[in-house]
């Protein structure tokens, strides 16, 4: 599905939210502390970033949201409802933050750390899609390391090792260098013996998942990844766990 302007992607959290146009390098758009207290607040925050913010058309503009850490299935419906049947959408994906962070960094594997205001995510990525039993959601005063090395434990053997050496930080967090001083120093005692960990800090963290949004978007392989108005008149919104990981 060939679309003639650019998907606006948006990344927003209870931390720093960013938002902007597929193809970009940066996002167009930066806000703290979004307030989303019920769904019609949710509405109306992502259609204020969409046509004020980006001064763009909701009904014009294929749309790309990050997934909320932990949202459940019912969550996830509604999400894609009010895209479709309240901010009216050409196209929508419901996308994973840290697949997304992961691949922002050129990784198609990796464990992604998205640390964003007082919660800290923790997604394994194999082969460009999360290994969701592995996920571990932890408050900022939990050991992070410890949630590390439970979620490479909870993954398939083979995979484990190339884990723990592409480890990448992300989110607009206080406390993201500490995390990573921290993920040095202990996950070391808490693996394998000999096992070789990199943890990496990109550029501008708290704009990473944005990043891997933006170019995955961009790319012509994407197009049939979108959910379109005509799949989800046809489907419904249970299509959203059908075509979004």
């Amino acid at each position: 599905m060939d679309y003639e302007t650019p998907a606006v992607i948006l990344h927003i959290t209870s931390g720093i939210s960013v938002a902007g146009f597929a193809g970009d390098a940066k996002p167009a758009y930066t806000f703290s502390n979004a307030e989303r207290t019920d769904w019609d607040a949710s509405e109306q925050l992502w259609r204020d970033t969409i046509q004020q913010n980006l001064h763009a058309g909701t009904t014009t503009q294929p749309v790309m949201l990050t997934a909320e850490p932990g949202q459940d299935k019912d969550g996830r419906e509604q999400t894609i409802k009010i895209f479709f049947e309240k901010l009216d959408v050409p196209a929508f994906y419901l996308a994973n933050p840290g697949v997304l962070s992961v691949y922002a960094t050129n990784r198609l594997t990796g464990l992604a750390v998205m640390a964003e205001g007082e919660s800290t995510s923790i997604i394994p990525v194999v082969e460009g899609y999360a290994v969701k039993a592995a996920v571990r959601n932890v408050s900022a005063t939990d050991n992070v390391s410890e949630a590390v090395q439970d979620s490479i434990s909870s993954c398939d053997l083979k995979v484990r090792r190339e884990l723990y050496k592409n480890i990448v930080l992300a989110g607009g967090a206080a406390d993201l260098s500490s995390i990573a001083d921290s993920l040095k120093t202990e996950l070391p005692e808490l693996a394998p013996p000999n096992q070789t960990i990199k943890v990496a800090t990109p550029e501008d963290p708290q704009d990473l998942a944005w990043v891997g949004g933006s170019r995955l978007a961009s790319q012509s392989d994407f197009r049939q990844q979108w959910i379109t108005r005509a799949e989800y008149d046809e489907r419904g919104a249970g299509i959203v766990h059908q075509k979004c990981s």
